[in-house]
């Protein structure tokens, strides 16, 4: 469904029983095309009677019951059209539950008295003919009424005509900005103008559409409209690699871009931008309505493009009519929406005209709200919004930001209706917008699709059903193309004026069936009104909370060389346990260790299937080549019997010890995976098997067969099997030991420039003060959580001229990728400050970190941020790049005559015992203490606390911040400890940053460029404070153990945001006791780096809860 999709699949962890391995391969490849099973029948006898086999076929599902039963197993019933097959003893009761069931949601056709098996059989299929029937019946009574006329409402004309009658009215508004309709449509004339003249000679021109949504990106999308092209719309904050893909398929002719999007426009597109911010002027003359002459677009080339959601596969470009445009004028005027009204719109194009041409203003509601509520929220009351399109996720997420319920129906009380769009709206969401808004608040429920547009909508009423659109026609058919009777479910098959026209690819537009399958599960259930029950199945499974697309990994497995054929599925037992596995036929000498080498070059990690199994049969090219001309596949559930049938690929590895091979077992007991004696190596690393979160259970299992007490630490930090047979056998309990001031002299800061360390220092302090213009800062660890926050604060200041990011990575290009990858993820949408970041290729283990000594000499400021974060690795383990990477930062300001910023991490809290990563940044202080001691460095070291969520909107939660994981999981339990004496320290990462920023520029003779470390944190905040304010007043509050015990048993059941917590929970709790022990002593406040406020608060408990679905009871 539009903007966010529904799925169910299918999944079976059974072990088929076949005769041999050998069969069960040969079932993969002459897999025959699939009987769809289309009707239940449900065997009611008191006996043992067992006509129940006589009767059954491929195309029905059996079900067995006793009249006591009956209505249970019509329960479980209810997707299919059912019919009961009754013995003579039973027959009375079956009929009786036959009525009452088919008052209800089901499709009971009805109970037939069984004599002869084959004549049951015969009336079945008559009663199922004569339901199909009957369905297809109903389907042509409301199709009869679907207008004829092709393409829907015209635009131009209506657009004309508003012109004429309500020039004055606000047409369009943003938080800056706002246009009666007679400037919005000068504006698009200007844009039209520009449109016109870049693309003059150029038959059918593809515009792209790239810019923040604003009244000035409402001016070009009407622009393009004017214009008679299609447009397509880039969202202004996709990464750079989407913006790339999406630019190479629109190919466009003309970018209308403005100033913070310019930059990101791929070079070999530059050359064709058109500064939208300039073009959408109201001077000179307005362009005629009907389009330039050379060229009108018409249906066949549609109006607008946008972008499905991406969820199930590479966001793809819908092209969709004009008629789209218009699809929501109809029912808006039944909501009376006209003068007065203000409608807030994230999906511009679909609903922009219809109330800008009847007098109510659109106010643009910018792409970073869709992911901040609060920020939504404020747009609501500030700008006093009345219409609201939505989806209900965002709607409870906006309701969920204020728990105040007065003052929470003070500022909504302006919204009269509700729009819900793209999920399911849930009855609860719905009664509780209504408690809350004014009289007569209207919350309805829109079924829509990009492909077909708004297909349904309810009264208002709350009703499960939703009426059809009286513009779209409308089927529900089964798998065979056949009517599914009404009450049944069946597959969505919908046209109407807004079907889409095709997907736009990079050979034009390949264009859509007269009749659109939806791939939404409904029911017809009653008039014209459809009830919507899910997804389709078998597209993608979920895969340690990804999706996986078996299709795609079959292809890639099948590029490698010695493979000639491939499936892949989802295998396990249970959600928790879903694995990837694949089959291949393939070329002697392939092992299962070599092919998944291959693929960890070629696919991310969750990509790479754990199992591979050996599918050898030589008839594999007839029975692929069957398959790919059907289009079909096996279901999920039938392929994860067939491979958990097969036997494995060889690993080919060596013969493993005893120990080696009880250790292997152990790994498949924490990875929920089948047994195996060739499946690992000594190299096997317990990462590339999915195990980031199965440590505390594999250390469980290692105690259970060793007698032995591993720390999870020293498992993580020798991940390989030959590593952990190592620390099992000698007995390591703990690392070796590590002392920081050995650490620090063996990395002892040095440079080879004839001056003495007091000379150094007077040159850095001399340059410094002689600085005529911006500064040039370089940056490490740009690419990390904090790193995007500093870029933007260094960046934003007027005294730097240019801020270059150091980047691991193989060239500038694939370094500029990442950097702004990793900004937009934890910043949103990037401004004007962009243009001066740069992005630069480096190596962070060598000499000036490969830069060349040119750049270096004009550097005016170094910030080292970049370090290995690991809390449970040993330190000899980080010493190389905590320890190292700073001595060669440090060496690097020398030879720049710059200062150095060095981000440390805080001290150990009394009781705590300090972590391989604060031994690490503890060597690293000492490394820069005796560098401005025998030197002449200039450094400033700063251990930080914990650095939390953003207070500017558009930033993204810190998910592994150790305090941000408990919080998720007291919101995943619904519950939070509230007999701890806890404190907190933490500081909003960007106000670190901007103060950070700031000491860059500051004195730089004495404190606190002397070297001296010092904290950076936040004051402190109670943990009562916490409950209170972080967290929704719903939570219950619990003591400590009982919290305690409900998180171990949800980690042990596989819970992601339990099993965190599992990791971090003994030393956090650790760390935040002993800080209630500094507040205590009146500690904690005298940092001066400040502490949240409440609207920080209740901007981070609204992120926390929009980003954590509860456990389910």
């Amino acid at each position: 469904r539009r903007r966010f999709g529904h799925w169910n699949w299918a999944n079976s962890g059974r072990q088929i029983q076949s005769p041999t391995c050998a069969n069960a391969a040969a079932s993969i490849l002459n897999m025959p095309q699939p009987v769809h099973k289309t009707v239940t029948l449900v065997c009611c006898s008191s006996s043992t009677a067992s006509w129940s086999q006589t009767v059954a076929r491929d195309d029905v599902e059996i079900v067995t019951s006793t009249p006591e039963t009956l209505i249970e197993k019509l329960d479980a019933s209810k997707e299919q059209p059912v019919v009961v097959l009754a013995d003579q003893d039973s027959y009375d009761a079956a009929a009786s539950a036959c009525r009452a069931a088919s008052t209800e949601d089901r499709c009971v056709l009805g109970a037939i008295r069984v004599a002869n098996p084959t004549t049951a059989l015969v009336e079945v299929d008559q009663a199922l003919k004569q339901a199909r029937s009957k369905a297809a019946a109903t389907f042509s009574r409301h199709n009869a009424g679907v207008p004829k006329a092709p393409y829907g409402v015209p635009w131009r004309p209506l657009l004309k005509d508003a012109l004429q009658k309500r020039p004055s009215s606000i047409a369009a508004r943003d938080a800056k900005d706002k246009a009666t309709l007679s400037e919005l449509h000068a504006r698009a004339s200007g844009v039209a103008r520009a449109i016109r003249t870049a693309v003059e000679g150029v038959d059918k021109p593809a515009v792209c559409l790239f810019a923040p949504k604003d009244v000035t990106c409402v001016a070009g999308m009407l622009g393009a409209l004017l214009a008679g092209y299609r447009f397509a719309d880039v969202p202004a904050g996709s990464a750079a690699p989407e913006v790339r893909r999406l630019f190479g398929m629109i190919q466009p002719d003309v970018v209308l871009a403005v100033g913070s999007t310019v930059s990101r426009v791929p070079e070999a597109f530059q050359g064709k931008v058109v500064r939208l911010d300039a073009a959408a002027v109201s001077d000179g003359p307005l362009v005629p309505l009907d389009g330039p002459g050379s060229y009108t677009n018409d249906e066949r080339d549609g109006a607008f493009c946008v972008l499905t959601s991406g969820t199930t596969a590479a966001a793809k470009l819908v092209v969709c009519p004009h008629a789209a445009l218009m699809g929501c004028a109809a029912y808006m005027a039944q909501d009376n929406i006209g003068p007065g009204d203000a409608v807030g719109l994230f999906w511009l194009a679909w609903y922009m005209l219809p109330p800008m041409m009847e007098g109510a203003s659109v106010f643009a509601l910018p792409d970073k709200a869709f992911a901040d509520p609060r920020l939504l929220f404020d747009f609501i009351r500030d700008e006093k919004l009345t219409v609201l399109y939505v989806t209900p996720s965002i709607l409870k997420a906006v309701l969920d930001v204020e728990p105040d319920q007065k003052r929470l129906a003070e500022e909504f009380k302006t919204v009269r209706v509700v729009y819900c769009t793209g999920e399911r709206l849930p009855s609860d969401l719905r009664a509780r917008a209504l408690k809350i808004g004014q009289d007569g608040l209207r919350v309805r429920n829109c079924y829509s699709t990009n492909e077909g547009g708004d297909t349904a909508l309810d009264l208002g009423e709350g009703a499960s059903s939703l009426p059809l659109l009286p513009d779209v026609h409308a089927e529900v058919l089964d798998l065979n193309g056949e009517p599914t009777p009404v009450g049944a479910v069946g597959r969505l098959h919908v046209k109407g004026p807004a079907l889409f026209r095709g997907y736009w690819t990079q050979d034009g537009i390949k264009e859509t069936p007269e009749l659109y399958r939806t791939g939404d599960l409904v029911r017809w259930v009653g008039g014209n009104c459809i009830e919507f029950c899910g997804r389709e199945a078998g597209s993608h499974v979920k895969i340690r909370g990804f999706k996986v697309f078996p299709d795609l990994i079959e292809a890639k497995v099948a590029e490698h060389p010695s493979v000639e054929a491939a499936w892949a599925g989802a295998v396990g037992a249970s959600d928790a346990e879903m694995r990837l596995e694949c089959a291949v036929a393939c070329k002697e000498g392939l092992t299962s260790s070599s092919l998944r080498t291959w693929l960890r070059e070629r696919l991310p990690p969750h990509m790479v299937p754990v199992v591979v199994r050996n599918m050898d049969n030589s008839d594999w090219r007839t029975e692929r080549a069957k398959w790919l001309k059907s289009g079909k596949r096996p279901t999920p559930k039938k392929l994860a019997e067939l491979l958990a049938s097969l036997p494995e690929l060889t690993n080919g590895a060596e013969v493993l010890s005893d120990e080696a091979q009880r250790l292997a077992q152990c790994w498949c007991s924490a990875l929920k995976l089948p047994p195996s004696k060739d499946r690992f190596s000594g190299e096997s690393n317990f990462f590339d098997f999915g195990g980031s979160l199965a440590f505390v259970g594999l250390a469980s299992s290692v105690e259970a067969e060793f007698g032995v007490k591993v720390p999870v630490g020293d498992l993580v930090a020798a991940p390989t099997l030959s590593g952990m047979v190592s620390r099992i056998l000698d007995g390591e309990s703990a690392s070796p030991t590590f002392d920081p001031s050995e650490a620090a002299l063996r990395h002892v800061v040095a440079v080879d420039d004839g001056l003495s360390a007091s000379q150094r220092r007077e040159a850095i302090l001399a340059k410094a003060s002689q600085r005529s213009s911006g500064a040039k800062v370089l940056v490490t660890g740009g690419t990390g959580y904090v790193g995007a926050f500093l870029c933007r604060a260094l960046a934003e200041r007027e005294d730097v001229k240019e801020v270059i990011a150091v980047v691991r990575a193989a060239d500038d290009d694939k370094a500029s990728q990442r950097l702004q990858g990793n900004c937009e993820a934890r910043l949103g949408e990037l401004g004007d400050w962009y243009a001066k970041i740069k992005a630069v290729a480096g190596k962070l283990d060598a000499e000036n970190f490969g830069l060349s000594t040119d750049l270096v000499e004009t550097l005016d400021v170094v910030v080292h941020g970049a370090a290995e974060v690991n809390m449970v690795k040993p330190p000899s383990l980080l010493e190389a790049s905590n320890v190292g990477g700073t001595k060669l930062a440090a060496e690097l300001a020398l030879r720049a005559k710059a200062p150095l910023l060095f981000t440390s991490t805080m001290l150990p809290l009394e009781g705590e015992a300090p972590t391989g990563y604060r031994l690490s940044k503890d060597a690293a202080e000492r490394v820069l203490e005796a560098a401005a001691r025998d030197a002449g460095a200039v450094c400033c070291t700063l251990q930080i606390g914990d650095l939390g969520f953003a207070r500017r909107a558009g930033a993204t939660l810190p998910e592994d911040d150790a305090l941000v994981v408990l919080l998720r999981a007291c919101l995943r339990l619904n519950a939070a400890p509230s007999d701890v004496d806890w404190s907190a320290s933490v500081i909003p990462v960007d106000d670190f940053a901007a103060k950070l920023a700031a000491m860059a520029f500051g004195n730089l003779d004495g404190a606190p460029f002397d070297a001296a470390p010092r904290e950076a944190k936040g004051d402190l905040v109670r943990w009562r404070e916490v409950l209170e304010a972080w967290l929704p007043p719903s939570i219950e509050r619990a003591p400590f153990a009982a919290w305690r015990a409900r998180g171990a048993e949800a980690a042990s059941q596989g819970d992601e945001y339990l099993r965190k917590l599992e990791l971090l929970i003994e030393g956090l709790v650790d760390e935040l006791h002993a800080e209630d022990a500094r507040r205590r002593r009146g500690e904690g406040s005298e940092g001066g780096w400040g502490r949240p406020d409440d609207a920080w608060a209740a901007r981070f408990s609204a992120a926390l809860a929009a980003a954590t679905p509860a456990l389910a009871p």
